[in-house]
């Protein structure tokens, strides 16, 4: 829309609507900490069927949906130009944008890898053997009893108090003005912030600092090989929920910076040779790189937070083409010069 001959405003607005991933047989199932029963195992039936601490849909604990639906975004849209002197010379250009976004499928797809609709155990070589046995290999294994590492289960669940919707604020400012020998220049700022990102955070930690004196069965813990050796069996019973191995939950506290100064100078018209640099100082900031990495559980804004592996901050680039003008001979032949 022409506000003025020398300036253009164009805006709006989009709505959104997305909806959530439901299991559709009644299968979902969340870790709900406020439930853990200290005084059972691993499981709360005889059949070893339902995990300690988690809700199951089947049940009838908790909804199919296992969270709300997400409501009608309001996308909107702002972008502006503005010929500051009237005959392109020197000209600000601006715009800004909101993004909403889904999270991987896996939020929502872990729901269901967990007892009673799927189980996983461990066991390392120094786990009680069969008897006869005094190494961990192929044949021994076959003789463990996975029933009795049960224990070792763990859950991986959508957070009941993390529930959020990924956006992206993305926005640019710059000025370009005309300069002898028919080049343009110019800077501006780009930047995207992104908040509410989905990331991976493990709940069922020892507190920090248990290990780093003491002893632990037989194990001195001021000396650090001894720290690495131990067991997951010695380590349990100093987790929040001993019963349980590996608890992690997907979250929507992840936070994203990105902020660079870019400038182009560029001649481009009808002569023979045209050209284009283009030059990038930016600073890609965040919760590490991707939503399976688990971020700090005791510290994630100080720990976690901090320069992600695909930063680049310098980039250059420049390209150029040129005419070849052609020229004919008396004797028909022709030659080029560029």
């Amino acid at each position: 829309m022409k506000i003025r001959k020398d300036l253009t405003l164009e805006y709006g607005v989009r709505f959104s609507k997305m909806t959530n991933n439901v299991e559709g047989n009644g299968l979902g199932s969340v870790f709900v900490p406020e439930t853990y029963d200290p005084r059972r195992g691993a499981f709360v039936d005889e059949e070893n069927r339902y995990l300690n601490c988690v809700r199951c849909a089947e049940l009838g604990q908790v909804d199919d949906n296992l969270v709300d639906s997400r409501p009608l975004f309001v996308v909107p849209r702002l972008n502006v130009a503005w010929d500051i002197e009237g005959d392109g010379g020197l000209i600000l250009r601006g715009g800004a944008g909101l993004f909403y976004n889904r999270p991987i499928g896996n939020a929502q797809y872990n729901v269901f890898s967990i007892p009673p609709y799927a189980r996983a155990i461990s066991v390392t070589a120094i786990d009680r053997l069969p008897p006869g046995f005094d190494c961990l290999t192929y044949d021994s294994l076959r003789h463990i009893d996975p029933l009795s590492r049960l224990g070792t289960q763990g859950a991986t669940t959508l957070s009941p108090d993390s529930i959020d919707y990924p956006r992206y604020l993305t926005g640019s400012l710059s000025l370009g003005t005309r300069l002898p020998w028919r080049q343009f220049l110019e800077v501006g700022h780009v930047g995207t912030v992104g908040r509410h990102l989905l990331n991976l955070r493990r709940i069922n930690v020892i507190d920090e600092g248990a290990l780093l004196s003491g002893t632990l069965g037989n194990a001195d813990l001021s000396v650090p090989v001894n720290r690495v050796a131990l067991a997951t069996d010695a380590l349990n019973p100093l987790r929040p929920f001993p019963a349980l191995g590996d608890v992690s939950y997907w979250e929507y506290n992840g936070t994203s910076n990105y902020h660079a100064l870019q400038a182009t100078l560029s001649r481009q018209t009808g002569g023979r040779f045209q050209y284009f640099l283009a030059y990038t100082f930016s600073k890609a900031l965040g919760l590490w790189s991707n939503e399976s990495q688990a971020v700090d559980p005791f510290d994630e804004r100080n720990r976690s937070y901090g320069v992600l592996p695909y930063d680049r901050t310098h980039v250059l680039t420049a390209s150029m083409t040129g005419r070849c003008r052609t020229s004919r001979t008396a004797t028909t032949a022709s030659s080029r010069a560029c």
